[in-house]
């Protein structure tokens, strides 16, 4: 009942959808980890991944007795570009946006990829990302 009143509704994500397990291997480590997977956990699951790949660096360049708070941070200061391993579009991760996605349509009740049309892949376009520079308070000021 739902469904019908948002046929042919789009949306977009910035990771590959779970009904896509056995595209990627870190989708497939999180959907087999987890029992009620949803885009919560998926983007904590990612966010322990970059802290992983941060703790890794560490680890490499100057042993396991050097994870400390501070070296900790200066590790993630240096990731510039992350994508959970492919599982999303990369990004940096103090702020923005990527510029892949996933397209999706409801079609018959269920959400179906829309483009890319090929499963495991994302649609990264910098064209898809403009800059919007307002002044929030003003603009609050308009709404009546």
């Amino acid at each position: 009942v739902l469904f019908r009143s948002v046929e042919g509704t789009y949306a977009w994500m910035q990771f590959l959808p779970f009904e896509e397990k056995g595209s990627n291997q870190e989708l497939d480590n999180y959907l087999g980890a987890v029992a009620k997977p949803d885009s919560f956990g998926a983007q904590a699951w990612m966010a322990g991944v970059l802290f992983q790949q941060a703790v890794d660096k560490i680890v490499e360049t100057d042993g396991p007795n050097a994870i400390t708070r501070a070296s900790v941070l200066t590790a993630l200061s240096g990731i510039t570009s992350f994508d959970a391993n492919g599982w999303m579009g990369a990004k940096n991760p103090k702020g923005g946006f990527s510029n892949c996605m996933v397209i999706m349509q409801v079609q018959n009740g269920a959400f179906v990829r829309a483009t890319p049309s090929e499963k495991g892949k994302l649609d990264c376009n910098p064209d898809y990302l403009i800059t919007v520079t307002l002044d929030p308070t003003v603009e609050a000021q308009k709404v009546q």
